[in-house]
């Protein structure tokens, strides 16, 4: 297909300026002029079949906002023409102004329009009318709001929500904001979750379940008798926002208040660095840039956002130039003198996880001599810490190179028990089995080799006196690595101690772009905006969590086998995972600029961290995802070590106080339930309410009963005081 100006992103820009005259200003985007349609007075029949996704607006500034919608009519091929009508009230009786429009076939019938010139802090009425064999059919009404001047000295209302999986379940804490009046919603990534039913975290049902008309162009996933898919093609990705925006109650959020999104990962694809996916946890190179940009194709399309900020007049048309590796959402956003909100992007220009999943337990990621150096930073001799790491040889050499052909075989048959075929087995194990290797995954191999065959052919093992004259170093298995693909011991479940010094040593004596999460360019945009912000609250909205997320199965009583009785990071597709550029920035920037406040998501849970030095976190729980804590009871039960702890339910069942304790930074912890938070921020202080529902309430459809929905929320509130200090209110 050609790209044009007509192209998927179809924005036009309207100048509120021309509402007297009613003309749209600037060419493209279809109409203007003396030629707008005449919407009648009354006779107006609201007709949500033919905007299935209703009405929506976003990133609201002080002159200006983005509406939405999309048509359909199954019975009109090409392109629609459409009239927005602006409003000063619900009836219309005080119609502001009429634009003639066109939703384009090519961009699936969607319909992006950024009003400009208006006033600040400007609450106004929109809906789009079609006219249909001489009748008018317009979409439901939508309320939005201009952000106010930047001047203004108001407090500043809002919400923010995050992971709303449709898969079998309802969006109900959505319900509290029908009853508030909010200025806007933040939403901070996973607005859809690309996956039709994955068995880890997914339980489709008959009213919530997402399907592809376009199956070959997705991504297969699961076995033959238990399939299902991972969007890949730009139609799979446009009917998962088709599926998700036709929920009701999330229509009635988006017809109510502005939305400011960003991407997380599910938007692409889970746990997701640039256009790399993970579903085959390192079996496969899953870097696609074609899919990407599908999704961003999508994204784009179907939300309300205006990362450009322009203030042109004319339609805008986004090529594929302007999508990855070139696409930017991170952005900012002033509410008066209160506000100062800066959109951050964790996915599009980070590097791999450092621990990649078909890491070779057996490699040594640090040997002695770095290892020597990074004990030696912290104070600690080499030999007095000798112990505590994994011996090592160099496999290549005399005389441990007799143990290759071995290794290698065994490899190659863990390899194939893994799905490789056969020459590829054979190829990846003579990648691996070569350099530095731990003695403790050569002795397990061979102890492996020596199971299967007759006694004549046994290898002996390296001897326990020889393994005490070894150099010692960290190997990926002394990272929690413990099997040839996935992602236990490197996205998630890191031994914490070990963790750190493999990051520390990657940070500090190989390059600090191995953890450059946020790219050079965002970064500093992210510390300018916040030095040079002479806002009270300097919000940092970001898709994931910047807290410690740590589990410390240490304790005697948890029955824990070594070498699994640690401390482990939980997530390092995190924060965690760069965790040497997070505290440089949280030590700096963040250190230096009284009232910078975290807003974040993606975990699943209610944390609130006091990071010190006046900088809070407020991550929130998910919408409708499974809760953290249902996570790790599936990782638990699917473990074939951890599931036979005596007290593997107790360990579940105390995950938020268990993480406090292992980082008492966390001044509150709920990892059970579903929920939103509202925030205000004036003055003398910045508030924050947590308005949570049972777990058991992501699987009912409480639509119909808002009261008694609410009626069962749990509400925590917090207040970051006129001392940047965190108080806890109840």
């Amino acid at each position: 297909m050609t790209l044009n100006r007509r192209h998927f992103l179809h924005t036009v820009t309207l100048s509120a300026s021309a509402i007297a005259t009613a003309s749209l200003t600037g060419c493209g985007g279809g109409g203007g002029g003396s030629g707008v349609v005449q919407v009648p007075s009354s006779g107006v029949s609201v007709k949500p079949e033919f905007f299935p996704q209703s009405v929506a607006s976003g990133d609201p500034r002080p002159s200006s906002v983005i509406l939405w919608t999309r048509i359909v009519d199954a019975g009109r091929s090409g392109d629609i023409p459409l009239t927005l009508q602006l409003a000063a009230d619900a009836g219309f009786t005080t119609v502001l102004g009429s634009f003639d429009l066109t939703a384009f076939a090519e961009a699936d019938y969607t319909l992006k329009v950024r009003v400009g010139s208006l006033p600040a802090d400007f609450r106004f009425y929109y809906r789009f009318v079609y006219v249909k064999d001489g009748q008018f059919l317009s979409s439901k009404t939508g309320r939005t709001r201009t952000a106010p001047a930047t001047g203004s000295t108001r407090a500043v209302k809002f919400a923010y929500a995050s992971c709303q999986d449709f898969n079998g379940r309802y969006y109900n804490p959505y319900l509290k904001l029908l009853d508030q009046d909010l200025d806007f919603v933040v939403h901070l990534g996973d607005y859809i979750y690309e996956t039709t039913g994955d068995p880890r975290f997914q339980t489709p049902t008959a009213e919530r379940q997402v399907s592809f008309t376009d199956t070959a162009g997705a991504v297969a996933l699961g076995s033959a008798d238990a399939r299902f898919y991972a969007a890949q093609s730009l139609s799979n990705y446009r009917e998962l926002y088709k599926t998700y925006r036709g929920d009701t109650l999330l229509q009635k959020v988006q017809e109510l208040f502005p939305i400011i999104a960003i991407w997380d990962d599910h938007e692409f694809a889970d746990d997701s660095w640039g256009a790399t996916a993970s579903h085959s946890d390192g079996r496969e190179n899953e870097k696609n840039e074609t899919r990407k940009r599908n999704a961003e194709q999508a994204w784009f399309e179907y939300m309300p956002v205006d990362p450009s900020a322009g203030a042109s007049t004319g339609a805008l048309g986004v090529q594929i130039s302007e999508l990855y590796p070139n696409s930017k959402i991170y952005r900012e956003f002033r509410f008066g003198t209160n506000v100062h909100l800066m959109m951050t992007d964790f996915r599009t220009y980070r590097p791999d996880h450092l621990i990649a999943e078909d890491a070779f337990p057996g490699t040594i990621a640090v040997d002695r001599l770095n290892l020597s150096i990074l004990l030696g930073n912290i104070g600690i001799p080499y030999e007095a810490a000798k112990a505590k790491f994994d011996p090592y040889v160099a496999i290549d050499a005399a005389p441990w190179d007799a143990y290759k052909p071995v290794l290698i075989g065994v490899a190659t048959q863990g390899y194939m028990a893994e799905g490789l075929a056969q020459a590829d087995a054979a190829a990846k194990a003579a990648s691996v089995i070569k350099g530095n290797l731990s003695t403790t995954v050569i002795n397990q191999f061979i102890a492996k080799y020596n199971a299967a065959v007759p006694e004549a052919m046994r290898v002996a093992p390296i001897a326990p006196e020889v393994l005490a004259s070894l150099d010692t170093g960290i190997s990926y298995a002394f990272l929690g690595k413990t099997s040839l693909f996935g992602n236990l011991g490197a996205r998630y479940f890191a031994v914490k101690d070990t963790f750190d010094l493999f990051a520390a040593y990657k940070y500090n004596l190989v390059s600090n772009t191995t953890q450059d999460a946020l790219g050079l360019f965002q970064e500093d945009w992210l510390k300018s905006a916040i030095g040079g912000s002479p806002a009270r609250w300097k919000i940092v909205g970001s898709s994931v969590a910047w807290t410690k997320l740590l589990l410390d199965l240490s304790n005697p009583a948890f029955g824990v086998p070594a070498p699994f009785n640690q401390k482990f990071y939980l997530n390092l597709d995190h924060w965690d995972g760069f965790g040497n550029r997070r505290d440089a920035l949280l030590g700096s920037t963040f250190k230096n600029s009284p009232g910078t406040v975290i807003i974040s998501g993606d975990i699943h849970s209610a944390f609130v961290t006091d990071h010190g030095q006046g900088t809070i976190e407020f991550t929130g729980p998910s919408v409708s995802s499974g809760t953290f804590t249902d996570i790790i009871r599936r990782t638990v039960e699917a473990d074939p070590v951890l599931s036979q702890l005596p007290a593997a339910g107790q360990l579940v069942a105390s995950l938020a106080p268990l993480m406090q304790q292992a980082y008492p930074a966390i001044k509150y912890a709920n990892s059970t339930s579903h929920g939103v938070v509202i925030m205000t921020a004036a003055a003398d202080g910045l508030s924050a309410d947590y308005y949570e529902l049972p777990e058991a309430t992501e699987s009912q459809n409480l639509y119909a009963d808002a009261a008694g929905a609410i009626a069962q929320m749990q509400v925590r509130k917090f207040k970051v005081n006129s001392q940047n200090k965190l108080e806890i209110l109840g």
